[in-house]
């Protein structure tokens, strides 16, 4: 199976850039990396989909309710999510 790379977003409720929010898999089928991804200055994080199949990516940062996105992985085909955090 070819990895496939999802690329992230994460924002507050005003739409700014969250920094240092961590991104991780948290459901999806087979083994799942075991690593969170930090956000960066823009609120910008990549993961690798080790597979194909719906995967659910958890994001969470300080002084912020936890978020689920889910996503619709196809092999070789790039994926763009964008997330709001919630005070």
């Amino acid at each position: 199976m070819t990895p496939t790379p999802i690329f992230g977003l994460v924002r507050d409720h005003e739409g700014r850039p969250v920094a240092n929010a961590s991104a991780l898999f948290v459901k999806g089928p087979g083994n799942l990396p075991d690593i969170a991804m930090l956000t960066d200055a823009n609120g910008k994080f990549s993961l690798t989909a080790p597979g194909t199949g719906e995967f659910v990516i958890q994001i969470y940062a300080d002084g912020f309710q936890p978020a689920e996105v889910s996503v619709a992985v196809r092999s070789g085909e790039p994926k763009n999510v964008d997330v709001r955090l919630s005070k």
